[in-house]
């Protein structure tokens, strides 16, 4: 008879998390491409709580696709369409994604060029 397998501890994952974004000055914050309501939402939500962390916070999208009026509320001024230049001492968080390949035809790119904890 065989064992079920092993499941994640969700509060050792938020742990994990929660180290890493401690201990990092500097963010890089991002969704998946042709972000949705819940994507912009949570990315501005995040870039919030970083910032009152004390955090230099970056918001990336990926694509030149522009992003539906629907969403015209919501103050997406500091978003960037490209990297910034000091990404290599950047930790990413990508939120609202499945996989990394969500991120953007450069995913790989930015997984390799972003700090990684």
């Amino acid at each position: 008879m065989s064992s079920p397998p092993e499941t994640q501890n969700p509060s050792s994952d938020m742990t994990a998390v929660a180290e890493a974004l401690g201990g990092s000055d500097r963010v890089l914050v991002t969704t998946h491409e042709n972000p949705d309501g819940d994507a912009l939402g949570s990315l501005l939500a995040a870039w919030h709580a970083l910032a009152q962390l004390g955090k230099d916070v970056r918001l990336l999208l990926a694509g030149t696709i522009p992003l539906p009026r629907e969403y015209g509320f919501m103050d997406l001024s500091a978003v960037s369409r490209t990297a910034p230049a000091d990404i290599a001492s950047r930790t990413l968080v990508a939120l609202d994604c499945a996989n990394a390949r969500r991120i953007g035809p450069e995913h790989d790119r930015l997984l390799e060029d972003a700090r990684s904890w």
